[in-house]
């Protein structure tokens, strides 16, 4: 009989309708070199206990058995013998290899990571699972050191890397034994693409007052958390009216001055700002937002004298965040 290192696929009493008609242990067992996979032997007399203890314990801890075997016949039939079956120590998986970059996608606006895709080939037939760790620098930033775990068998993963970041990376098979890394590679994430341009909307609230012209008063952002960007134009929708327009302050002035041309910037339903009047009405021609530092708006509402005036009145603004 020959010496077979193997994985437990499978224990239990089977009926054999050939050579072992009686009711007997049977193991089914893989060869680790390949020699014969998901193949049925069953117990040699006086070995039925050891067999069944051992596959079991085998199965449950995911360990490899050493049998002494009769070579399976052709198509396994029939059956042929364990004389000796030993348990042994969990072993270390098999390095995985030829670790590559398949894909990397640039990451998008200020918070955006990449997306690095990775691939490797599985050498091993019992590791847990697989574990990609990457570590990452950055002059003047803090490291980025992680791992992430995929199942057995796996061939690929996906990373969220930190744009600009230099990163070393490589991938392991892991099981109760150790862990057992591939080679490594390096990559460089570029820089992230600028987010699109948004069109948000903004009510311009009325504010009361006794006299003079009516202030109409609004701010983005208004409340919650928002990325940090710039705004690029205003847009004053189309409603229908077309005796509607919306006088927007320039810096340096009021409300107070309206009907003042030099104080104010125009629009009529459906137009939008140049970027000469957003630097007229801010200082810059794509002022800069944030959460704590919103933009305000300070307008004149014209309308026509028979119309009720509204409480709210609502602008477009495009924005480009970081």
């Amino acid at each position: 009989m020959s010496w077979y290192r193997c994985t437990v696929n499978e224990v239990g009493p089977v009926s054999d309708g050939s050579e072992t008609p009686d009711l007997v242990v049977y193991i089914n067992l893989t060869d680790t070199k390949g020699s014969f996979i998901n193949t049925w032997f069953y117990a040699a007399n006086g070995i039925q206990d050891q067999l069944l203890d051992v596959g079991i314990a085998a199965i449950n801890g995911h360990k490899d058995v050493e049998v002494a075997a009769a070579e399976p016949h052709p198509r396994n039939q029939p059956f042929t013998e364990i004389s000796r079956i030993y348990g042994l120590r969990p072993q270390p998986p098999e390095a995985p290899t030829e670790f590559h970059e398949i894909s990397l996608s640039p990451g998008v606006g200020h918070a955006g990571l990449a997306v690095l895709a990775v691939g490797w080939k599985d050498n091993s037939y019992n590791e847990d699972s697989f574990v990609v760790r990457y570590n990452g620098t950055r002059a003047g930033a803090s490291p980025d050191s992680k791992g992430i775990s995929v199942g057995a068998n796996s061939v690929t993963a996906s990373l969220g890397l930190i744009p600009e970041y230099t990163y070393n990376i490589h991938v392991a098979a892991v099981n109760s034994a150790g862990e057992i890394p591939s080679n490594a590679i390096t990559v460089t994430v570029p820089p992230a693409l600028p987010s699109p341009p948004e069109t948000v909307t903004v009510s311009l609230e009325r504010q009361e007052i006794i006299q003079g012209p009516i202030p109409w008063l609004g701010a983005f952002p208004s409340f919650g958390v928002v990325p940090p960007g710039r705004v690029h134009k205003i847009n004053f929708p189309q409603s229908g009216s077309v005796d509607t327009f919306l006088a927007l302050v320039k810096i340096g002035h009021s409300t107070e001055e309206f009907p003042d041309s030099n104080a104010f910037v125009t629009l009529t339903e459906g137009q939008s700002t140049t970027p000469a009047q957003m630097t007229a009405i801010f200082g810059v021609a794509t002022p800069p937002y944030s959460t704590t530092n919103p933009i305000n708006f300070v307008a004149v509402i014209g309308e026509p004298q028979s119309a009720p005036l509204p409480s709210f009145v609502d602008i477009q603004i495009t924005i480009q965040p970081y």
